[in-house]
This record gives C-alpha cells, sequence and structure tokens, in this order.
C-alpha cells in the first residue's frame, strides 16, 4: 500500500482521516491554500467486546482503558492519530471534529473523536502546526470480530 500525498485545502474545506481498529489511511478532499496531513492514523489495537462497552484512547499518551464488557488484548499496533495543519504563518484557525460518528458495521457503535486543547489554535511562524487524536469508541454488543473504521471529517478554518 502506497503513502497518500497531502492535500491542499481551502479554509473550510475537509479532509478525512479513517479511524481503524487495526489500520487506517487518509482519504484527502483537494482545494488550494492549506494542506492536512495524517502522519499517523488514529489504532485502537485489538479488542474483546464480550458485552456493551467503551474504549478510550488517549491522544498525548497513547494509553487505552477499557470499560464495562470491553477488554484489551496485547498490541504494539496502538497509537493516537498525528496530523500536521500547514498554513500561512501564525494564522489562527479553528479545527472541528464531529461529536459522533457511527462505525462502518451496523449497529456496532460510535466514534467520539478527541482534540485535546481545543478547538481554536494558531499556526506557528513557518505555519504549521501538529496535532494529536485520541478518541472513545463506544461498542454495542454484540461486535464482530474484523475491522471496525470509520471516516471523520475534518474542518481548519481561518479565524480573525
Amino acid at each position: 500500500m502506497t503513502e497518500p500525498k497531502p492535500a491542499k485545502l481551502t479554509p473550510r474545506s475537509r479532509a478525512h482521516i479513517v479511524l481503524a481498529a487495526a489500520l487506517g489511511l487518509l482519504a484527502p478532499a483537494v482545494g488550494r491554500a492549506q494542506t492536512i496531513e495524517v502522519v499517523t492514523p488514529l489504532k485502537f489495537g485489538r479488542v474483546m467486546a464480550s458485552d456493551s462497552g467503551s474504549l478510550d484512547l488517549e491522544p498525548v499518551t497513547n494509553q487505552r482503558v477499557a470499560h464495562l464488557g470491553v477488554g484489551l488484548l496485547t498490541d504494539i499496533s496502538v497509537e493516537s492519530s498525528i496530523v500536521i495543519v500547514t498554513g500561512k504563518p501564525n494564522a489562527h484557525i479553528q479545527i472541528l471534529l464531529p461529536a459522533d460518528i457511527a462505525l462502518n458495521k451496523p449497529g456496532s457503535g460510535v466514534l467520539h473523536p478527541n482534540l485535546p486543547g481545543g478547538s481554536f489554535r494558531q499556526l506557528d511562524a513557518e505555519g504549521k502546526l501538529m496535532l494529536s487524536i485520541g478518541g472513545t469508541l463506544d461498542l454495542k454488543k454484540p461486535v464482530e470480530n474484523g475491522e471496525i473504521t470509520v471516516i471523520v471529517p475534518i474542518s481548519v478554518d481561518y479565524t480573525p
């Protein structure tokens, strides 16, 4: 599989991160002024769900915490998503993520993305900003074996 190239985006364009239990990819949208590059896709790793429950992935430390009927399996492929936004130097931006996104397997649950530090940010003097994105998977019983994926639209707007 080849690495995707960064998408050029206008202020109010969208890029997509595919979040997966085992694997993630970038599905870019095309525009002009700004880029969003997914350096690392979000990987929750392998889990076992014998009943409804949830799994948190802390975006900075990559720490997983399981709740209720979800169990953690040993897995080295757990990591938060690292995203680099590039645009005008020192520009103020707002990053918007949806609160709830349905998973690709009907009835399997929802993803709640987590962007620590809030949505209002400033690009540095070189026009770059690195973000770590984690989240919570709310899983419903029964969860079938296999990869769970979801596409999360990210909006980046310039702000005054």
